[in-house]
């Protein structure tokens, strides 16, 4: 594959009160919802929040770290797999640099409006 072609995918960095995300929008699939790419960085604490009217699967491609889920903590590392329903407070403790394969339905960030639905808890 042409690596050229990566560098097409849009990128969006979002800042956020206590942390940034870096995100690479694949595309939004009508039944499936928004597919993107998130980039969390090393050492770095991401707070748990929650999504109100998002539901969330989220694919570990690479990294190691700790994922808060509700009352849960897990560690996670390549080929796991989280759903986080609408509401659920979560937040991650990374370890290694992580990239996770994020498909919400419908998507945190809205594609007319830009709104996101974000709250720390």
């Amino acid at each position: 594959m042409n690596e050229s072609i990566l560098l097409k995918i849009p990128k969006k960095v979002i800042e956020l009160e206590q942390d940034k995300l870096t995100l690479y929008r694949l595309g939004e699939f009508k039944h499936d919802g928004m597919f993107e790419l998130v980039e969390l960085s090393k050492d770095k604490p991401y707070p748990q929040h929650v999504h109100k009217n998002s539901v969330a699967k989220l694919y570990i491609i690479l990294g190691e770290g700790t994922i808060k889920l509700g009352n849960k903590e897990i560690k996670y590392k390549p080929g796991m797999r989280f759903v986080v329903g609408k509401g659920v407070p979560h937040g991650f403790t990374i370890k290694t640099e992580t990239l996770m394969l994020s498909i919400q339905n419908p998507p945190i960030i809205n594609t007319k409006t830009d709104e996101v639905d974000f709250e720390y808890v």
